[in-house]
């Protein structure tokens, strides 16, 4: 069955339609792309995928909470690596901001839902996941102290030094 925008006789016979050409250069890049992972075979990329979302995944999961990833590993995504900081929303602010200046961009997740969000598409070089993971594990340690200053606060009041009543 021939789609309808490709069957000209049909095409030519709706003077009334208004048919939308697909866009050209999007099909031809689509090509050379399909061509190109056709050198490869789906075997290949599907072990790239693999490969990029198991180091990515191992580095949130081996952050000690630092970074935190809450779906359960069986349902995670090999393309789109979601994951949130412990210390919340002023440290994603601030790992944008030092991400973009280290080269790493468009890290910050969907808007309606917020975190941090790594597109592994196969344009992804694996040295692309090489460098973000380095450069959580930079962050991560130069910024950890805080955290864990924090959390050792946690629960510790200071304790009032009762006066002594003169007699």
């Amino acid at each position: 069955i021939t789609p309808s925008i490709m069957n000209f006789e049909e095409v030519n016979k709706a003077s009334e339609q208004m048919l939308n050409t697909p866009g050209t250069w999007s099909v031809y890049v689509t090509g050379l792309y399909v061509n190109y992972m056709n050198k490869f075979g789906l075997k290949h990329f599907e072990d790239l995928a693999i490969h990029r979302s198991k180091l990515l995944y191992d580095a949130i999961d081996s952050s000690s909470g630092y970074y935190i990833n809450k779906i359960d590993p069986k349902f995670r995504s090999r393309q789109n690596v979601v994951f949130q900081m412990a210390k919340g929303e002023a440290a994603e602010k601030k790992f944008f901001a030092e991400a973009e200046k280290a080269g790493l961009i468009d890290v910050s997740g969907h808007r309606s839902v917020g975190g941090l969000r790594a597109s592994l598409y196969n344009a992804m070089p694996i040295e692309g996941v090489e460098a973000l993971t380095k450069f959580m594990k930079k962050f991560m340690d130069e910024n950890k102290q805080a955290r864990l200053t924090f959390t050792f606060s946690l629960g510790f009041k200071k304790k009032k030094k009762k006066k002594k009543k003169k007699k």
